[in-house]
C-alpha cells in the first residue's frame, strides 16, 4: 500500500438490505473529511447509533507526494473497518465501514469513481431512472449481512451546504448542535468541480427533500413527532422543536457559552414577518449565533462601549476569517448581537484532542491570522484586536481554515486609551499597560505559535519566571533558527523591536516555511 497514491476518496453509504449505495460523496485530499451526527460535519448521518462526530478521514502525505487515508474514530459506540472495531488505521480501497455495532454501514473508494456496480446511480443523476432491484452485475460485493440488515434509518442525512461551513461565532465553542434536517444537494468537493460532491437520490425517497412537503405538514399544524432526542430542527416543517425564549424575530436554541460580560446562544431566524421580496433560505441557513450583554453589565457605561463597539467593528468587516455581522438590536432594555454561525473547535481544544500539529501547519494557520490582523490594522484609523489566543482562533471543520473571533475587545487606536485587556501569557507589556499598539496583536501571535507547537504555555520558555528572563527554545528542537528568531522578535519586550506589520510576519512565516 506504501507506493499507492489516493488523492480522492469517495463515501457511500447504504440502506439497509440494499446493496446498491443510495448516497456518495466525492472529496479531494485538502483536508480531512469527518462524519458524524452534528451538522458541523462534511457528511452528516442522522441515526441515533451514530455520536455527534463519528469518525475522520485524513489524508497522510507520504514521500513523492504520494497521499494514503487514515481512518480516526471518535464514536462512543466505535467503528468497524471491515468488521473490526478500530480507533485509527489506515484504509485500504474498497473497505467496508460501519458506524456502531448496529449503525449505517458506508464503503470507501480511495478513487475518483464509483465500482461499476454503482454507475446506475451517474446514470440516474443525468435523469435516467433507476430500477428497484439492480442487474446482477450492477449489485455490490456482499457486505456484512448483520451489519446492513441492523443499519436502520442510514437514510436519514445531511451533506455538508450553507449550514455545514460554520461554528460558533461566539468563541470556545465546538459542536454547536446535532444534526436536525435532511438535504438533497450537497456543495462541491472543497477544490473539486461542482459534480464531485453531488448528492445522489435513488428513484425511491430516502430523505426529507423539502420541509413541509414530504410528509404534507406545515409549521402550523406540525406536532413534530418523530424527531430524534436532541434534534433542534424538526425533519417534518424545518421549525425549531424546542425554544428557549424569543427575542424580536430570533428563537433562542440552545445556550452556547456564558461569560461575565455576555450571553451566546444558538438561535434561528423566523421566516414570519420578513417581506416577499427577502431571499429564500433553508432552515439550516436561518441558524445563527446571538449575542447578548449581560442585564448586571448593562447599566455600565463601559460594558455597553465594548459591547457597541464589537457590534460596530464587525458591521464593518468583510474578511473570509472574520465571523459576519447580521443584526444588532436593543429588546427590553438588552442589548443583542446577530452573528453568523460558524462550525468549528478553537485550536486550544483542537491541540488538547488531536496533540500539538505539525510546524508546517501551525505556521500555515498563523498566516491566515496574520491575513485577518492586516484587515483590520489597515483600517482608517486602524483597530486592534488585544486578545489574539488559541481559544479564540478557531479551525473550521469543513475545510480546516482559520476564523478570528470574540472582537469583544477591539479598540481605535483613535480613541482614547484606557481598558485593559488581557491574557496571561499572550498580552504584551504595553497593552498590560493600557498603552496597545499594532505591536501588541503581533506579540498575542508569537505567543499563540509557541503554545501551538508545544501545548504549553508560552510562559514556560522563559528562564525566569512569568515570562521575565530570555527565551529558550531547547525543549523545542522542530523550531528551526530562522522561526527561533522571528518569536524572540514577536515577544520583544519592546514594541518597536517587533516586526512593523502583520504583513511582515506573514512574510517571515513564508520563509519559514520553506525549512519544513
Amino acid at each position: 500500500m506504501d507506493s499507492e497514491n489516493y488523492t480522492v476518496v469517495t463515501l457511500a453509504l447504504f440502506k439497509a438490505n440494499q446493496s446498491v449505495p443510495m448516497k456518495w460523496w466525492t472529496f479531494k485530499d485538502d483536508g480531512p473529511v469527518s462524519v458524524g451526527r452534528s451538522l458541523s460535519n462534511h457528511v452528516v448521518v442522522r441515526n441515533s447509533h451514530v455520536s455527534r462526530r463519528h469518525f475522520e478521514l485524513r489524508p497522510i502525505y507520504g514521500t513523492n507526494s504520494t497521499v494514503q487515508w487514515k481512518l480516526v474514530s471518535h464514536g462512543k459506540n466505535g467503528t468497524f473497518l471491515n468488521g473490526q472495531p478500530v480507533s485509527e488505521a489506515m484504509l485500504p480501497d474498497d473497505a467496508t465501514l460501519q458506524l456502531a455495532p448496529k449503525g449505517p454501514v458506508m464503503k470507501v473508494y480511495l478513487r475518483d469513481r464509483l465500482p461499476d456496480y454503482a454507475q446506475p446511480l451517474r446514470k440516474q443523476q443525468q435523469g435516467a431512472a433507476i430500477e428497484a432491484d439492480a442487474a446482477p452485475s450492477e449489485r455490490a460485493p456482499d457486505l456484512p449481512k448483520a451489519s446492513v440488515a441492523d443499519a436502520q434509518d442510514g437514510a436519514s442525512l445531511i451533506a455538508s451546504g450553507a449550514a455545514g461551513q460554520a461554528m460558533s461565532a461566539a468563541g470556545g465553542q465546538s459542536d454547536a448542535f446535532s444534526g436536525a434536517f435532511a438535504m438533497a444537494v450537497a456543495e462541491p468537493a472543497r477544490g473539486g468541480e461542482a459534480s464531485s460532491n453531488i448528492v445522489t437520490d435513488l428513484a425511491e425517497p430516502v430523505a426529507v427533500q423539502s420541509f413541509g412537503l414530504a410528509q404534507g405538514r406545515s409549521p402550523k399544524n406540525c406536532d413534530h413527532k418523530g424527531n430524534q432526542v436532541g434534534n433542534l430542527l424538526c425533519i417534518h416543517c424545518g421549525y425549531p422543536v424546542r425554544v428557549i425564549r424569543s427575542v424580536q424575530n430570533y428563537k433562542l436554541l440552545r445556550l452556547l457559552a456564558q461569560g461575565g460580560m455576555g450571553t451566546t446562544f444558538l438561535a434561528w431566524k423566523s421566516p414570519e414577518n420578513e417581506p416577499e421580496s427577502a431571499a429564500a433560505l433553508t432552515p439550516g441557513q436561518r441558524l445563527v449565533v446571538v449575542k447578548q450583554l449581560n442585564p448586571e453589565m448593562a447599566s455600565l457605561p463601559k460594558a455597553l462601549e465594548l459591547f457597541e463597539r464589537e457590534a460596530s467593528v464587525l458591521q464593518q468587516m468583510d474578511h473570509p476569517g472574520i465571523p459576519k455581522f447580521l443584526d444588532a438590536f436593543s429588546d427590553e432594555g438588552r442589548s443583542y448581537l446577530v452573528m453568523e454561525l460558524v462550525h468549528g473547535q478553537n485550536l486550544e481544544q483542537y491541540v488538547a484532542q488531536t496533540g500539538v500539529a505539525s510546524p508546517r501547519q501551525v505556521l500555515e494557520w498563523m498566516q491566515q491570522v496574520c491575513d485577518v490582523l492586516h484587515h483590520l490594522h489597515k483600517q482608517h484609523p486602524p483597530i486592534l484586536h488585544r486578545d489574539i489566543k488559541p481559544a479564540n482562533l478557531l479551525r473550521q471543520y469543513r475545510d480546516g481554515t482559520i476564523v478570528v473571533v470574540d472582537f469583544g475587545a477591539v479598540k481605535s487606536l483613535a480613541g482614547p486609551m484606557g481598558t485593559r485587556i488581557a491574557a496571561e501569557g499572550y498580552t504584551a507589556p504595553e497593552q498590560e499597560a493600557g498603552n496597545p499598539c499594532i505591536a501588541s496583536d503581533l506579540f498575542s501571535v508569537g505567543a499563540t505559535l509557541l503554545f501551538l507547537m508545544s501545548r504549553r504555555s508560552p510562559f514556560e520558555f522563559y528562564t525566569g519566571p512569568m515570562g521575565t528572563g530570555e527565551l529558550n527554545f531547547e525543549q523545542l528542537p522542530e523550531v528551526t533558527p530562522k522561526l527561533a528568531d522571528l518569536i524572540k522578535r514577536l515577544l520583544a519586550e519592546e514594541a518597536g523591536d517587533r516586526p512593523s506589520s502583520a504583513m511582515e510576519v506573514k512574510l517571515a512565516l513564508t520563509a519559514c516555511l520553506d525549512e519544513y
